[in-house]
């Protein structure tokens, strides 16, 4: 029981430089990812803008 009590063990001193220096494989892949998540959420907003304006428009329009 008490080594579920125990604090955290120590850090790994060269996956923290690996961090930090980026060269872990899977990190351009993430990067890559990211800014796919990125586009596509500019891309969604920009249409959702589009569509209120449009319908902003044509309401306005009228009266």
């Amino acid at each position: 029981m008490g080594r579920f009590l125990s604090g955290p063990t120590g850090y790994n001193r060269q996956m923290i430089r690996m961090l930090a220096a980026g060269s872990i494989d899977g990190l351009p892949v993430l990067r890559r990812e990211r800014k796919k998540a990125l586009v596509r959420f500019l891309f969604l907003f920009s249409l959702l803008l589009a569509i209120l304006w449009g319908i902003g428009f044509s309401y306005f329009r009228d009266r």
